[in-house]
This record gives C-alpha cells, sequence and structure tokens, in this order.
C-alpha cells in the first residue's frame, strides 16, 4: 500500500511538473505571437498570395532604398517559388530592438517564424519591421 501510494504521488508529481512546464511553454508562445503588429501578418499574406507589387508598396522606404519594384518581385519569386503554396506559419520568437547593424537608431522588430510550405514542409521566415510614421513597415524579409 505505502509502495503503491508513492509510485502514485511520483507519478502525479511528473505529471503536474510536465503541464506547469506545457502552460509556461503555450504562455510564453502565445505572449510572443501577441506582441506581433497586425501588419506584419497584412504584409505575409501579400507574399502568400503573390502580391509582390502591393507588398512593395507597403513596405517601408528603407526597403524601398535597397531595391526597385522590379528586382523585388524577381527576388520574391525566386524565394518562394520554389517552396510551394504557403500552408501554414507559427512565431518563433519576436524581439523589439532599437540599434540593427547598418540602420539609424530606431524601433525595430525581428520576427522568426515556423512556416509550412507545399514544398517544404519546415521553412524559417524572418521577417524585419520598423516602426515609422507610417506604423510598422516591413524592411527585411528572408526565408529558408
Amino acid at each position: 500500500m505505502k509502495n503503491t501510494l508513492h509510485r502514485l504521488t511520483v507519478r502525479s508529481t511528473s505529471w503536474l511538473s510536465g503541464m506547469i512546464v506545457a502552460i509556461i511553454f503555450a504562455l510564453s508562445a502565445h505572449a510572443a505571437g501577441d506582441n506581433i503588429p497586425q501588419e506584419a501578418y497584412d504584409w505575409l499574406v501579400l507574399l502568400d498570395n503573390k502580391q509582390y507589387q502591393q507588398s512593395y508598396e507597403a513596405a517601408a522606404p528603407l526597403f524601398k532604398q535597397a531595391t526597385t519594384a522590379l528586382q523585388w518581385q524577381a527576388a520574391a519569386e525566386q524565394a518562394r517559388g520554389s517552396l510551394g503554396a504557403f500552408k501554414s506559419r507559427k512565431v518563433a520568437s519576436a524581439q523589439r530592438v532599437d540599434n540593427l547593424p547598418g540602420l539609424p537608431t530606431g524601433e525595430y522588430q525581428v520576427i522568426d517564424f515556423h512556416s509550412s510550405f507545399a514544398l517544404k514542409n519546415a521553412a524559417n521566415e524572418r521577417l524585419v519591421l520598423v516602426n515609422n510614421e507610417e506604423g510598422w513597415q516591413t524592411i527585411g524579409y528572408f526565408v529558408r
């Protein structure tokens, strides 16, 4: 009886510890997603729908200074074309920073996503935003 009670206590404690870890993990992932500006998701939807011209127009002036609309379309088609249709995306991390290499001091957000596409089940996307007079706008996008 004492041995059985000990096993139940150990199992209950292990189960409870596992649940606490799961809850903390879920809350931290949810919190990271809560801090993502809606503009980030809106911009990614443009890419998902192959609306490259509209994504260029919605990007920050810093983005437009670095590339033309035609260059962006070619780069986006090359980067996303081999992935196939968009399936899902989940925030992996999000970080707000004041400084990024080679850019003026400002309010930036670097967001990493775990994404899935028809031809690449596990992809990593990084979106870099700046908060300017127009609100949050994209200054960088990378996928691998």
